[in-house]
């Protein structure tokens, strides 16, 4: 009986360092379980999947964007915890990356298989405001529509109200192949739109630390920038304004 008492707990100890359950091995070390997938702190991912799943929960959009433009992962993931980048990123309530993943073209209704729900899906069960409106593809049309409307009707006070409110992208090609920066240039008979062009030039998202600001420089389907064509209408304010803004042609 005396054996046996010796005995087990030295075979529970040696099961305890085989599975590394936080015991000390035959080195005086210390070892964690840790689950496939799982990164153990402190320590750097390994696969792109870890790498990309780490740099979304720290908010790190530059790593998240070299990721994928160097091929390491495609926009889809997956990821080690088996979700794609944009569903971790919802899920997380990280702006700039659901906005940057949006525009490399993620698919917001991938199922997420966790809990069962979309990235739209969970974003408006969670009231996520301003994720909410990047994943609702209509919703954006619309505030596009609205915004390209403030701009024809030369309300510089409501383009920046609305822009601030709607946090619309205003880095896009209207029906006709306009950028609202090369439209507001367009309509500016006699400078008449630089109050609209100050407002689109000086606009930056507060909700996603600056990410979201008009280019400058962003060419129209005919391949003109905004200063390209204030220069060709001879619009001279207008044109130094660009310039100073970084505009070329």
């Amino acid at each position: 009986m005396r054996r046996f008492e010796i005995f087990a707990p030295a075979v529970t100890l040696g099961v305890l360092l085989t599975l590394g359950l936080g015991c000390g091995n035959h080195n005086g070390e210390t070892r964690t379980y840790v689950r496939p997938g799982e990164v153990r702190r402190g320590e750097s991912p390994k696969s792109a999947a870890e790498k990309m799943e780490r740099a979304i929960g720290a908010d790190d959009a530059a790593e998240v964007e070299r990721l994928i433009k160097q091929g390491e992962i495609g926009v889809e993931g997956p990821l080690a915890n088996g979700r794609t980048p944009l569903n971790h990123a919802v899920r997380n309530a990280k702006n700039r990356i659901v906005h940057f993943l949006v525009k490399m073209g993620a698919k917001p209704d991938v199922v997420d298989g966790n809990d069962g729900m979309t990235a739209k899906a969970y974003a408006e069960a969670k009231d996520l405001g301003r994720i909410r409106a990047l994943l609702d593809f209509e919703l954006r049309d619309r505030h596009r529509a609205e915004l390209l409307g403030f701009i024809r009707d030369g309300s510089p006070h409501m383009i920046e109200d609305f822009l601030r409110e709607s946090g619309v992208d205003p880095n896009f090609l209207d029906a006709d192949g306009d950028t609202p920066l090369v439209l507001t240039v367009r309509l500016s008979v006699n400078e008449s739109q630089i109050g609209s062009i100050q407002a689109l030039i000086q606009w930056k998202d507060p909700e996603l630390d600056g990410l979201t600001a008009t280019d400058v420089n962003m060419r129209n389907a005919a391949g003109k920038t905004a200063f390209a064509l204030a220069r060709e209408l001879n619009l001279g304010e207008i044109s130094e304004l660009l310039l100073a803004a970084g505009g070329r042609d």
